[in-house]
């Protein structure tokens, strides 16, 4: 959603790409880490994912702030390709539970959870398209205070996850 904010409904080709964009980053740790070949510590990931949330809210605040024009949103492709990378690995962990038999092929599991999870994202993302429409049918309510508000909520929300995460228990 905090990537999806600052388009409006009918940019929806680029909302698209901007969620394979993500859906590409954490398919590629998927791999890397279900396969073996990356080991990490599971509760700074679960730490780093509301924090890739709470960066993207507040670009998204800092944009409208700064008056900054459409074409700093390119920096959002950019975010959901790196975050999609570190969300990956948070969803790795979840994976891996399903990979209990050593001789099945990881490749099945692995195109279908990204399928699935992408199919997810894109039902968010219209859903969300989809209400900032209609809010925007409220007289003064534009796409940036849509974007700000937005933003605001999933700042709060991140900042509570981040908070709470697992790892401030293991310092």
């Amino acid at each position: 959603m905090a990537l999806t904010l600052p388009f409006q409904a009918k940019a929806w080709k680029q909302v698209i790409i901007l969620v394979t964009a993500f859906t590409i980053g954490h398919a590629v740790t998927l791999v890397i880490s279900v396969s073996g070949w990356l080991v990490y510590n599971s509760a700074l990931i679960e730490l780093l994912v509301p924090v890739t949330i709470l960066i993207t809210a507040a670009s998204n605040i800092w944009r409208v702030w700064r008056h900054t024009d459409q074409s700093g949103l390119r920096t959002n492709y950019l975010y959901a390709l790196l975050f999609g990378l570190v969300h990956g690995l948070a969803y790795s962990a979840n994976i891996k539970f399903s990979l209990a038999d050593p001789d099945q092929s990881i490749l099945m599991p692995l195109l279908a959870f990204n399928v699935g999870l992408e199919a997810g994202q894109i039902i968010v993302v219209a859903l969300t398209l989809l209400f900032g429409l209609i809010l925007k049918s409220i007289p003064k309510l534009t796409t940036n205070t849509w974007s700000v508000i937005g933003s605001v909520a999933i700042c709060l929300l991140s900042t509570r996850m981040i908070i709470q995460a697992e790892f401030w228990s293991q310092l």
